[in-house]
């Protein structure tokens, strides 16, 4: 019998709402935004002079991105339903809560289509009613478009770079800058200048704690993190030792077994996938 995952809910419908209320019962930094699935900084009407930080994006993610909300971080942060952007219109009521039409505000963004869209109509939308001090990064630091034969510098892979976990580098960066009385202009320059720092890919090696895929784990997605990291590894470096090209080899062999024998019996119930099993002829690499 398989075993199903428990959540400890109210309801489905006030999920977030309930999730962001704990943990602004549970931070005495930070407070809950009225009308708006959305936390910010308690001591936000003391930073007049300082560049608001907001970020956001959909539920499911969670530490992010409420959990970076605070002292050198994060002014505020929204967020949307379950993998889903929040929507314009509560950006713009967040924004109106928070900050005045003078205040310098830094939407910081990951690299997604939902986000930027939501985020960017918010943005037109503020500055049609006088929101000017207003600065967008939108960060992406997936290279997986660069390792499959993309240029990192064109346009086409830059759309494709997902924004992905050096976005929390970024958030502190900004906010450190931020409390250092930096200006808005300032804070934008650096993060463009860092913003190819930290790369991020898929790899199962030793830097790799975890093998998922959108809450799925297994055998095959172990194989298959392990076989993209060793094509990975011999995409980025220039000169392929014996070593390197055997694993590649290896692994790539047994990356396309799997997915033969899951093609062919994928399909079969418990007790013909046992009886099929008995029959299973060992594979020689």
């Amino acid at each position: 019998m398989e075993s199903q995952c428990k959540y400890l809910l109210n309801s489905i419908d006030t999920n977030i709402r309930d999730h962001l209320t704990g943990l602004a019962r549970t931070n005495s930094n930070v407070q809950i935004v009225s009308d708006v699935d959305a936390i910010v900084r308690k001591d936000v009407a003391q930073l007049k002079d300082r560049v608001l930080l907001i970020s956001g994006g959909g539920a499911g993610h969670e530490p992010m991105f409420a959990g970076f909300v605070g002292p050198r971080q994060l002014t505020a942060a929204i967020s949307g339903s379950y993998f889903a952007s929040p929507s314009a219109g509560a950006i713009m009521r967040l924004v109106e809560q928070i900050a005045q039409p003078d205040s310098n505000i830094l939407f910081i963004q990951a690299n997604y289509t939902g986000d930027r869209l939501n985020f960017g109509l918010a943005i037109e939308y503020l500055r049609l009613h006088g929101y000017k001090n207003l600065g967008w990064f939108v960060f992406g630091d997936d290279i997986a478009p660069f390792v499959a034969g993309g240029d990192m510098f064109s346009e086409e892979c830059q759309i494709k770079r997902r924004g992905l976990a050096g976005i929390v580098f970024v958030h502190r960066i900004a906010g450190v800058l931020s409390e250092r009385g930096q200006s808005l202009s300032q804070i934008l320059d650096y993060l463009n200048r860092i913003s190819l720092l930290p790369p991020t890919f898929a790899t199962l090696s030793r830097l790799m704690i975890n093998g998922r895929i959108g809450g799925t784990s297994g055998a095959i997605y172990s194989i298959l993190f392990t076989a993209a990291h060793h094509f990975i590894i011999t995409n980025l470096t220039t000169n392929e030792t014996q070593q390197q090209q055997q694993q590649r080899i290896f692994w790539l062999k047994l990356l396309e077994y799997c997915f033969e024998r899951i093609s062919t019996y994928g399909g079969a119930r418990i007790n013909d996938r046992s009886m099929i099993g008995n029959d299973y002829k060992l594979i020689e690499f």
